[in-house]
């Protein structure tokens, strides 16, 4: 970690990190109305101040807790530092979950104002909004349709993100936010991530800004030095997207945001961006659409790429044999550099996490130019625990504990448990819960079994 890092106290530091170290890169780029449009950090800090006056102006105070609900955009992480710079705490959610699990969620965190993406999406929560009596208000990133206005009857008033940001910009309190900001410590909750437990209701994850600067920081030497531009299109509300996307902030990337899941590979053409991050299924699914391209080939033309694939299959970490590397030239100039192309032409690292990947894919795509590199963790790790690196890395294997994390495997149970700056706070209201979680020597059960 350098000097001017280690100023990196807060998540909400990271746009002034950013600002004094790459202001020329544009932070964020995202499709507005077909358009790409890009996001310096000059109007990224001020749009963050903006909603933190407006919230301020509302009343929101330290340890108040908001709810989001949304997909992808810059607009997720300028309300993430907003809130986060008052010292309230940001309660991410899926748009995809039951209603019940919404209940839950908003009753038991309290939430004080809901940001949704669309007006539209209320209607996941419509029927429990009489319920939610401390809700005081929901914003829609997005203009408010008229007959969504006109059919509203809630108590609660619904308006614009715009509409918060502009009665912020009306009413700066500079001063009074920097004296809060100030005020705010390393271990104190940033935000709070509600997992789907195989039984019961959700928990939530109380994680503070140490737990996920540790993450951070302890994978900030595996990307290769020229790497600037990144693709994001998992959901930020999973830590382990939303950890990365700080990561690419505070490297002076340009991140680009996938329009949605379906357009990604038309995305990474024009993103063209050196790493993402990626879960196994998504990475299978890139492959059987290589896969397909083949099958569709004639005569040569489908002998030498399916020779090309089945030789990445033979790809050893390790090192290979001179006569492989030859073989390797000629499948690279034949068939791996126009499956790169496809790609966008610069993606050098997947990061993939959340289950384990084929080890015949991970040999595949990083014999072609692709590395893909796994890790291991979970929401209440920050999520980091374990992640292969430069200089560890092995198929099959999660690679080595982070810096400063420390792992053991219980001899009797071989479960993995670990201690470090990267474990959370505890459960949000589950004092029994956490007690179960975190022993009374620091160190996190995570129920999963493991050997070295």
């Amino acid at each position: 970690m350098n000097n001017t890092s280690q100023q990196l106290t807060r998540l909400f530091d990271l746009p002034a990190y950013r600002k004094a170290t790459r202001p020329e890169v544009p932070v964020f780029i995202a499709k507005y109305n077909g358009q790409w449009r890009k996001i310096f950090v000059d109007e990224y800090i001020e749009s963050i101040n903006a909603v933190s006056y407006g919230l301020m102006n509302k009343g929101l105070k330290r340890g108040d807790t908001v709810a989001l609900i949304s997909g992808d955009r810059p607009e997720w992480n300028i309300l993430d530092l907003a809130v986060q710079q008052v010292g309230a705490i940001l309660v991410p959610i899926y748009a995809t979950i039951s209603e019940n699990d919404y209940r839950y969620i908003l009753k038991d965190c309290n939430a004080r104002y809901i940001f949704l993406e669309t007006a539209e999406l209320v209607r996941k929560i419509k029927n429990i909004l009489p319920e939610l009596d401390k809700v005081e208000g929901l914003y829609s990133f997005n203009e408010i349709k008229p007959e969504v206005r006109e059919a509203w009857t809630a108590s609660q008033p619904l308006d614009t993100l715009e509409v918060l940001m502009s009665e912020g910009r009306e009413h700066p309190e500079p001063q009074r936010l920097e004296e809060l900001k100030a005020q705010i410590q390393p271990r104190d909750c940033a935000t709070m991530i509600y997992t789907s437990g195989t039984t019961g209701f959700p928990k939530g994850v109380m994680l503070c800004h140490e737990n996920i600067l540790t993450c951070m920081h302890g994978v900030e030497k595996t990307p290769k030095h020229y790497f600037t531009r990144s693709m994001s299109f998992l959901p930020l509300c999973h830590v382990y997207e939303r950890m990365m996307n700080y990561f690419y902030q505070y490297m002076g990337y340009e991140t680009w945001y996938a329009e949605n899941i379906a357009k990604v590979v038309d995305n990474l053409k024009d993103a063209r961006p050196y790493i993402m991050t990626a879960v196994p299924r998504v990475i299978e699914k890139m492959y059987d659409g290589i896969y397909r391209k083949g099958e569709a080939l004639k005569g040569i033309k489908r002998k030498i790429f399916f020779w090309s694939l089945n030789l990445g299959m033979q790809y050893d970490l390790d090192g290979n044999s001179w006569l492989f590397e030859l073989k390797r030239k000629i499948a690279d100039k034949l068939v791996y550099k126009q499956i790169r192309d496809g790609f966008g032409g610069c993606l050098e690292m997947f990061v993939s996490g959340g289950s384990a990947i084929q080890p015949r894919l991970a040999r595949f795509f990083t014999c072609i130019g692709m590395d893909i590199y796994e890790g291991y963790g979970l929401t209440e790790t920050a999520p980091v625990i374990a992640v292969s690196t430069r200089d560890g890395r092995k198929l099959g294997t999660v690679g080595l504990p982070l810096p400063g994390v420390e792992v053991r495997i219980l001899e009797d149970t071989k479960e993995i448990v670990c201690r470090g700056s990267n474990v959370m706070l505890g459960y949000y209201n589950q004092p029994e819960l956490t007690a179960a979680a975190i022993d009374k020597d620091g160190w996190f059960h995570t129920g999963d079994t493991g050997v070295f």
